[in-house]
Formats: structure tokens, sequence, C-alpha cells
């Protein structure tokens, strides 16, 4: 779990101040101040950090980096997408809130809190109902089946970290048939086919 908090002048988009802590599993102590890999005073933050949008050029905070909402709630802030850090070398999402300045000139600020995902599981099958709550809902209805012909059918990783596409197979629907495989083709395999465009 990390959380930052950025101090931004409204006027130049600069970053007056910045903290960030981080706090590892059963660390003893509280969360530590990191210091490496932080934004750096005097400069705007950079776009490309997968929790920071800029409020003034992203106007709403309508950013590809971030889900929508759902109509029918209010939040503050907005989730990030899930996205590997290779600094803590896991999966995070980020509930990332603006602070706005009291006026046009004067402070804003930047509040981010990192959670980790990596326990839980990728299924890109439509909604699971084995144990939804280990898995990630985003990735539904991602998968590559073809739904007229094919079933997608989820195939839970070894190892509990080890996030990769295509833990599924395609499975024949009744009344359709294949001469390969038994009718049972990889989700890696049919993932690879995709990508490549073949």
């Amino acid at each position: 779990m990390s959380a930052r908090v950025l101090a931004i002048n409204a006027s130049t988009g600069q970053l007056v101040n910045c903290a960030w802590w981080q706090r590892q599993g059963l660390e003893v102590g509280g969360p530590r101040k990191l210091t490496d890999g932080v934004p750096e005073i005097g400069h705007r933050p950079d776009p490309d950090y997968p929790w920071y949008e800029d409020a003034d050029s992203s106007p709403g905070l309508r950013s590809p980096k971030f889900m929508d909402s759902p109509v029918n709630v209010s939040y503050r802030g907005w989730w990030t997408f899930p996205y590997y850090s290779c600094i803590s070398r896991k999966w995070l999402v980020s509930y990332s809130v603006p602070i706005p300045s009291p006026g046009r000139h004067g402070i804003k600020g930047f509040l981010s809190l990192d959670v980790d995902v990596s326990n839980l599981e990728v299924n890109q099958c439509e909604t699971s109902s084995i144990n939804p709550f280990s898995e990630i809902s985003v990735f539904h209805g991602t998968h590559k089946c073809h739904n007229v012909t094919s079933q997608c059918v989820y195939r839970p990783q070894l190892a509990p970290t080890a996030w990769s596409r295509g833990s599924y197979q395609c499975k024949c629907r009744a009344g359709y048939f294949s001469p390969h495989h038994k009718g049972i083709f990889n989700g890696t395999l049919v993932e690879s086919k995709n990508k490549t465009g073949g």
C-alpha cells in the first residue's frame, strides 16, 4: 500500500512539495517515506505516471488512465486500470483525487493511494460465479473466444501472482465441433494468434 500527496503551484503547474509513503506487507513499524522515484520538486509531475492526470489539461479528469465511474455512484476521485509497477514489482490500482485550489492562484493538491492487486486473478471470461471476490471485474469479457461457436472457460493460474492473459480455454458450444484439439483451444494460443492477426 502506498500513498502520495502532491502540492502543486496552481499557476505554473510545478510541484511545490511531495510526500510519498509505502508500507510493505508485514513490515514492523509504520509506513516509510520514499525518496527514490518520487516526482521532482520544481518540475511539473510526469503525465506518464499511471495514477496522475493534470486537471488543467484533462477537464473533469476523464482520462483513458481511469476507469469510468458507475452512473449511479458519485466519487471524489477515480480508479486507475490495473498497471504493473516496476519499482514495487507488483500489480496496482490507484485511487486518485485532485484537490482544487481555493482560487485561481495558490496551491492545489493531488492525493493518490495505491492498492496491491497482485494476488487477485485475471479472469477474462464473462462474469464468474466460482470466486468473484478474488477476481478483477474489469477483465471480464476480454477473452478472444468466438462467442457464437465457443464458450470461454476460466482456468485459474497455479501461482497466485502469475498474472497473464489467456488463462482460459475456448470450448466448442453444443452443435459446433472442431477436428482439432477435441474442440478445446488454449486461451494463451488464442490470445497470441489474435495479437498477430492470424
